[in-house]
């Protein structure tokens, strides 16, 4: 539970941040249920403490309620987040082709480390969830390159990268398209994905950025990832390409050209 609430609170604020804005503020509203064990609220209290304040954002304002026994599942949690604008320049509307696609790491990760605490299947001890405030990340990068030349910023989160891409290639009317080989996608999640059955592109994370930049700029802004914490497994994956219809195509192992469909319904039950 204290991942899951952690994970509450980086969704609101990497949502505010891949929109150009620089988080500020949260709200936490909290429905207790009836003998949930203090303890438990006390970790999860101090998870929202320690989120926040490696977010360097603050909790300004929210509400607590308690109902009776079996009316809630232990807790219900609820957060708004407020932040300033301060790159208006960041908007999928910029993405052409040309631009490269750079992932800033592992995919997969968090939601087979869910789904494996949730059914027992023990890989969460080797596939650690992703999920980590991006704010400070995107601050870096977007202070150091002009802004015309950091066209789209996405985190990486319901529907995987393969939502992702989807979205950019139909404002871009463009192919996007990547080569499988260079997606950051860890051995041990490779291969419990493979064994569930399910596409590593599908899945969700809660840590990681995709950007769209100007080809001039794409192997500098991948070394000043590579020396973040959050960066180390980044990677060029693909680039945007001019299209007479928007798709996603992969470049397979063996060199085949195989075009993604996107997603409709839900491959695995919702995470995030």
């Amino acid at each position: 539970m204290v991942t899951l609430v952690k994970l509450l609170f980086v969704v609101q604020i990497n949502d505010l941040a891949v929109s150009g804005a620089k988080p500020l503020y949260l709200t936490l509203s909290l429905i207790i249920e009836a003998g949930m064990l203090m303890s438990d609220l006390t970790k999860i209290i101090e998870s929202v403490r320690d989120t926040a304040n490696s977010a360097g954002i603050k909790i300004v304002a929210g509400d607590t309620k308690v109902v009776g026994k079996g009316e809630a599942d232990q807790l219900f949690i609820n957060t708004a987040g407020v932040g300033v604008i301060e790159h208006t320049s960041v908007s999928i509307k910029n993405v052409r082709p040309g631009q490269k696609v750079i992932l800033s790491g592992y995919i997969g990760n968090h939601s087979i480390h869910l789904l494996s605490i949730r059914e027992g299947l023990g890989f969460e001890r080797n596939i650690l969830s992703d999920c980590a405030p991006l704010n400070h990340l995107i601050k870096e990068i977007t202070s150091i390159f002009p802004a015309e030349k950091i066209a789209s910023m996405r985190d990486v989160t319901r529907g995987g990268l393969s939502a992702v891409l989807h979205e950019h290639a139909r404002a871009a009317n463009s192919e996007i398209r990547c080569v499988r080989a260079s997606l950051p996608i860890q051995t041990e999640a490779a291969m419990a994905a493979n064994m569930l059955g399910v596409d590593v592109i599908n899945l969700a994370n809660e840590g990681c950025l995709c950007l769209f930049v100007e080809p001039d700029i794409a192997d500098e802004v991948l070394n000043h990832l590579h020396a973040n914490s959050l960066g180390k497994k980044a990677a060029i994956i693909g680039e945007v390409i001019a299209a007479h219809q928007p798709k996603v195509c992969m470049v397979e192992s063996d060199g085949t050209l195989k075009t993604i469909e996107e997603l409709y319904g839900a491959e695995l039950p919702r995470l995030c």
